[in-house]
């Protein structure tokens, strides 16, 4: 297992499936045999005590679980629930940055994202954040049809202005970039139009590693607001 300490309050395990295996577990054990999942649990906290010095000093832990395309699973583990959010998309941008060039291929597809959000996701994540908490999300959404981007940007740009945002033609599909900063409530809403017009949206900051590969930028920096005027 590989373990990476993101602040003093969180640290990521990543367990490949043949460690899985080697302990006589699937996933199906991680999701449904508790006492199997709490033992893994005391073993990534040990490991992680020996190659960190991570050592856990809140009452309850807080364990977010993600599956790879792999079959690899990712464990965030963290201590310090006011930093929930903030861990959480941390640890998720570098699961996402170091897997981005086994999954670049299939960028085309609706459902090849490392990490998709999706409305029920994007609510699980904003109920552990305050009303009045300012959040920066960064997402990639990919577009089959070039007037679905123009649609998205229209809206964007009336809620949220010129925000940071790129558009990439990634062989047959567009890519649009974009960080969106605003309340919960406003970001959920901007969220759940990503989610309706676009084939998939991805939590993640890996833009330029496509572009870089195999990309072809349209538009840099300022898509929102130039599609939202076409």
């Amino acid at each position: 297992m590989k373990i990476q300490r993101i602040d003093n309050n969180c640290i990521t395990c990543h367990i490949s499936k043949e460690e899985l295996a080697s302990r006589g577990m699937g996933l199906e054990d991680l999701m449904n045999d508790k006492e199997k999942a709490r033992d893994l649990l005391v073993d990534v906290l040990n490991a992680a005590r020996e190659a960190v010095n991570f050592t856990a000093e809140g009452g309850t832990l807080n364990v977010q679980m993600a599956v790879m395309q792999d079959g690899d699973v990712s464990m965030t583990i963290f201590d310090d629930e006011r930093n929930l959010l903030g861990a959480l998309l941390r640890s998720y941008k570098e699961i996402l940055e170091a897997k981005q060039r086994e999954i670049m291929g299939r960028v085309g597809a609706g459902n090849a994202f490392g990490r998709m959000l999706t409305p029920e996701r994007t609510r699980e994540l904003l109920d552990r954040v305050g009303s009045d908490e300012v959040i920066d999300l960064p997402v990639e959404a990919s577009f089959d049809d070039l007037d679905d981007v123009v649609r998205v940007a229209r809206k964007l740009y009336i809620w949220n202005g010129d925000i940071p945002s790129t558009l990439v033609k990634v062989d047959d599909a567009y890519c649009l970039s974009m960080t969106i900063t605003d309340k919960k409530r406003q970001l959920a809403r901007s969220v759940m139009v990503l989610c309706e017009y676009s084939d998939g949206v991805e939590q993640s900051m890996g833009a330029k590693l496509r572009v870089q590969e195999h990309g072809k930028v349209l538009i840099q920096n300022h898509a929102i607001q130039k599609l939202a005027g076409l």
